[in-house]
């Protein structure tokens, strides 16, 4: 949408990322470093995802969902059965 479109006003067009639902991820820094999961919810307009998954190592087997920004996490793999 250009500014004459808008009434002079410039609107933000929404961010698309290159992650979707079920994509395998892995979190690359902060709290959640070692935290590797399935995306369940991509949110582009405030450029977030829902993650559930496991963190590495360590004696917790649970499944946990984190919400995170998409500058710390990377896709590792495609859309799979998680």
């Amino acid at each position: 949408m250009t500014p004459e479109n808008t009434g002079g006003r410039e609107e933000r067009m929404d961010k698309k990322s290159n992650f979707s639902e079920g994509d395998l991820v892995r979190i690359k820094q902060g709290a959640f470093a070692s935290f590797f999961g399935k995306v369940v919810r991509v949110n582009n307009e405030n450029e977030r995802l829902t993650v559930e998954g496991r963190f590495e190592g360590g004696g917790d087997s649970d499944v946990h969902i984190v919400n995170v920004g998409f500058s710390i996490v990377e896709k590792i793999g495609p859309t799979q059965i998680y």
